[in-house]
């Protein structure tokens, strides 16, 4: 059983070193037509982002990517990210296409596609 504090160290071992901003689907109403909206969290979590099919990680090289998914985001598990929210990291914005099932309980993943606005 791993403690709060070992748990930090375990997200370090598998380098989530970065920071992945978490923006929440909300839904908006103006002029009676609803659209979607992304609202940044206050505070970004702890993070990293990798192509699929790459990496050291044997995880990520046998990922099986949904059809326009090109990138697997990895947090930590409390992150509790959700497939109509997106991500943005370094300033990009992702959707996130489908959550990948893992049995390690600490860390999350998310199979995400660039945003092109």
């Amino acid at each position: 059983m791993l403690f709060h504090e070992q748990a930090k160290e375990h997200g370090r071992w598998a380098g989530l070193t970065g920071e992945v901003l978490p923006l929440r689907h909300t839904l908006a109403v103006s002029a009676g037509a609803t659209r979607t909206t992304y609202v940044p969290d206050d505070d970004p979590v702890r993070g990293r982002i990798d192509p699929i099919g790459t990496g050291d990680d044997p995880a990520l090289a046998n990922e099986s990517p949904t059809e326009a998914s090109t990138h697997v985001v990895s947090v930590d598990a409390g992150a509790d990210l959700d497939v109509r929210d997106r991500v943005a990291i370094y300033g990009i914005e992702w959707r996130i296409n489908s959550e990948t099932t893992r049995t390690d309980p600490l860390i999350a993943r998310y199979q995400v596609q660039r945003v092109d606005e």
